[in-house]
């Protein structure tokens, strides 16, 4: 189960505000500790509250502290602030990042209406009835529909040579296979045993039966 979602606003219960605090606190400083020791980087943070006489400062070490802070105080003005948020900036930047999202969403949600609008214009729905700006959105999805067209039909171009050479190669082949066959057939024919027509005899009209011979004993031809 997740965790509940906190609503960013002052706590308005006194006792629980202090709570709050001290707890969120530990939690930053151990986070602190846990990216120093993991990644080998000098961090420095200072917390002043209500609660407690004197600010609460990171690194413990009074003269680590010190070396951290001087070395952020030697930066340029504007490195120094280049990733500062108060709560007012950070609000506006966690706004700006919704409402790019909305945006995104809005157009992705356009962009299917105006494919849905384009089907049914193409099953006879009258374009007289739409606005200037439903046509010009449509007119953008259009476009971008035969520029795919015409991509797929230059993907489909540039593979057909290697069809084509694909069949080839599978038609020589046949034509290799088919010679081979060939002269298969004729070798068996040239191991036939020799047949003299002179003594054939003829048979039903002008057709001519050649002698039968049986090569397995001396028998003389017989002529049916």
């Amino acid at each position: 189960m997740g965790r509940k979602k906190v609503k960013l606003a002052l706590i308005p219960d006194e006792a629980a505000r202090r709570s709050t605090f001290f707890g969120r606190k530990n939690g930053m400083m151990k986070k602190l500790s846990e990216l120093s020791t993991l990644c080998d980087v000098q961090t420095f943070a200072i917390i002043y509250s209500p609660y407690q006489q004197q600010p609460f400062v990171w690194p413990s070490d009074p003269l680590e502290a010190e070396k951290v802070l001087s070395m952020f105080q030697s930066m340029p003005a504007m490195e120094q602030s280049k990733k500062m948020l108060n709560q007012e900036g950070y609000l506006k930047e966690r706004i700006n990042k919704v409402e790019d999202q909305l945006r995104k969403v809005q157009m992705e949600n356009r962009m299917k209406e105006m494919t849905k609008l384009m089907y049914e214009c193409l099953k006879g729905k009258d374009l007289n009835d739409l606005a200037i700006p439903e046509l010009t959105d449509l007119t953008t999805v259009v476009d971008d529909k035969i520029e795919a067209i015409a991509k797929r039909i230059e993907e489909f171009n540039l593979t057909q040579p290697e069809i084509g050479t694909s069949m080839n190669i599978a038609g020589a082949s046949s034509s290799v296979d088919d010679s081979m066959d060939l002269q298969v057939a004729v070798d068996a024919l040239q191991g036939l045993p020799d047949v003299n027509l002179d003594e054939a005899m003829p048979c039903f009209g002008n057709e001519v039966v050649a002698p039968y011979v049986d090569n397995s004993s001396g028998t003389p031809p017989f002529y049916p």
